[in-house]
């Protein structure tokens, strides 16, 4: 793994502000529905992330309008996985599926998410804003 490398979870790691990730509203909708785990604890372990690019965007929910999120096209991480601020509410909202990976490593952290250093929260902040 590069420096500072991470991962995204799926489509709601986007980085893209509101109008841009609008575009990728089809491919949110084909995940409505297929998350297997109870939302409340995937979305608990989003939340629980650490900022690493913070936006003061507000972003509306683009699917069926049930909420806004201020700075929610911000992204946190785990350390290894990254993904918008809004992501808690879709998962919250419409049971939007992640990628099997996230899934895999969150529950063996027993969807506990761990502490990442201010250092290694730089790394992560240098390895986005370098590879966009």
């Amino acid at each position: 793994m590069a420096r500072g490398e991470v991962h995204p979870i799926g489509v709601l790691s986007d980085m893209s502000g509101q109008a841009d990730f609008e575009a990728r509203s089809l491919e949110l909708r084909q995940l409505v529905g297929k998350l297997r785990i109870e939302p409340e604890i995937v979305a608990h372990y989003l939340q629980s992330g650490a900022m690493v690019l913070a936006w003061m965007e507000s972003t509306t929910d683009m699917l069926e309008a049930r909420f806004r999120v201020p700075g929610g096209s911000a992204i946190r991480t785990d350390g290894t996985y990254y993904w918008r601020n809004d992501a808690a509410r879709y998962v919250i909202e419409y049971a939007i599926d992640l990628r099997p990976e996230f899934i895999t490593h969150a529950s063996a952290l027993d969807w506990q998410c761990p502490e990442v250093s201010a250092d290694r929260v730089l790394e992560i902040d240098d390895f986005l804003t370098n590879s966009k």
